[in-house]
């Protein structure tokens, strides 16, 4: 086992206690508030949509600066308005994506459920506007909807373009493959790109050195300021995460017995003929590789229903690592 990293603030003395997550951190979910907005309090909140389109005003100050025309609504008036903006103030600054992201989906929940679907749409202009006047964030990753396809096409065909030359057989994965095959383009409320390598190994423990071979081989291209160290996670996907803006994961696929395998979704259903040869999947015009039984693999990620948009849908992630136990044991020990 390994040792205890006391230098890590959550295993100091006395921390675990007194340390609070930050609410808009976990969960990710909407407050709720007890009384509406008042007048002062939506005056506080135009003012902010204001300041954030004054691309000046947005440089000179950093996010506390930016949230202290919002912090003075009262808490028991905060609800998906206070956090619209709040989401804003990240965004313009190029900050917290995924948490952006998060909120977002719950945001738009919550307005169908109201009856105001019209709300989140002007919200949505609302945040594009701003988020054009904010920090540069070619670094940053919105979801699809606030960024260029063109961009995003032309760093992932190349991220696909090293893994080929790098000698790995390579298919777009998961939510790419998704929007490949339903939309012919990337999914506009996903906020990344998968790709899958196909690694050899007749054990697991052949396959997790085939895919540090992959790691270090993307080490070696891009350098480890746009590989995110894959040893932070406990789950056996490398992050590429590119100047262009877009993330990409990559994720290991193997065959074993004539069964096909691609961590998270895909344990033994499918056969080596469901993949290759590989056929041509489209996205906004650009040609990336995609299994030969696109449809079947879908079907096992994202149920029979795949074909049908579902912005709500979650991954059931427990059941993914029950199947995939003695991969990622193997994996693991890497981390250890």
């Amino acid at each position: 086992m390994a040792a205890l990293n006391t230098d890590h603030p959550f295993n100091k003395p006395g921390l675990i206690k007194e340390y609070k997550m930050p609410k808009l951190i976990r969960p990710r979910e909407l407050p709720i508030p007890s009384r509406p907005l008042s007048e002062a309090s939506w005056k506080k909140l135009r003012l902010c949509d204001e300041q954030l389109l004054d691309a000046a005003y947005v440089s000179e100050r950093t996010v506390p600066q930016l949230r202290r025309t919002i912090n003075s609504v009262p808490k028991k008036e905060r609800g998906v308005d206070w956090v619209e903006r709040v989401v804003s103030i990240y965004a313009v600054k190029a900050m917290k994506g995924r948490r952006c992201s998060a909120l977002m989906k719950r945001m738009e929940q919550k307005r169908i459920a109201d009856g105001e679907p019209e709300k989140y749409a002007e919200f949505k202009k609302r945040l594009i506007r701003q988020y054009e006047c904010g920090t540069p964030h070619e670094k940053f990753n919105m979801t699809f909807e606030f960024s260029s396809n063109d961009k995003a096409n032309k760093s992932l065909r190349r991220v696909v373009d090293v893994l080929v030359e790098g000698g790995w057989q390579t298919f777009i994965n998961s939510g790419t493959l998704l929007g490949a095959v339903r939309d012919k383009s990337f999914i506009q409320h996903d906020y990344d790109a998968d790709v899958a390598v196909i690694l050899k190994g007749d054990t697991n423990r052949e396959v997790i050195e085939g895919f540090n071979a992959v790691h270090r081989y993307l080490v070696s291209v891009y350098g480890d300021d746009i590989i995110r160290s894959r040893f932070k996670s406990k789950r056996p996907t490398i992050k590429v995460k590119l100047k262009s803006g877009l993330v990409v994961d990559v994720f290991p696929a193997w065959e074993r017995d004539g069964q096909f395998y691609v961590w998270p979704h895909t344990f033994g259903e499918l056969t080596i003929d469901d993949i290759l040869p590989f056929k041509d999947g489209v996205i906004d015009g650009v040609t990336y590789p995609i299994p030969q039984n696109s449809e079947a693999m879908l079907a096992l990620n994202y149920g029979e229903m795949w074909h049908t948009p579902d912005s709500t849908f979650d991954f059931p992630w427990d059941a993914a690592e029950a199947k995939f136990d003695d991969l990622l044991t193997e994996f693991r020990l890497d981390t250890q």
